[in-house]
């Protein structure tokens, strides 16, 4: 089942009310099990669960890093730790050398 992770999650459960989702109204959670009651949103579909950008780290689904890694600046920051890393590595080989 899905997990929304959004810095506006208030809005995206009152964007959900207006739908035939049920939210925040004590469904059992069956497969969502630690999804926030208050969080959590249910259907004949199946179960939601939206989580603040702070809450991130309790998604079961979704993990900081492949956020980190998705983003358009990921990429950039990926390249820059690997040069760093190498030119670290062709230093200390030059450096045991001598």
């Amino acid at each position: 089942m899905p997990e929304i992770i959004t810095k506006y999650p208030d809005t995206v459960l009152q964007i959900l009310r207006g739908t035939p989702i049920t939210c925040a109204e004590g469904k059992q959670q069956n497969i969502l099990t630690t999804c926030p009651k208050d969080r959590f949103c249910s259907s004949q579909a199946g179960e939601l669960c939206v989580y603040d950008v702070k809450d991130m780290g309790k998604a079961l689904q979704i993990q900081p890093m492949d956020v980190f890694f998705t983003t358009e600046a990921g990429i950039p920051l990926l390249a820059l730790f690997l040069m760093i890393l190498l030119l670290g590595i062709y230093i200390g080989t030059k450096l045991n050398r001598k």
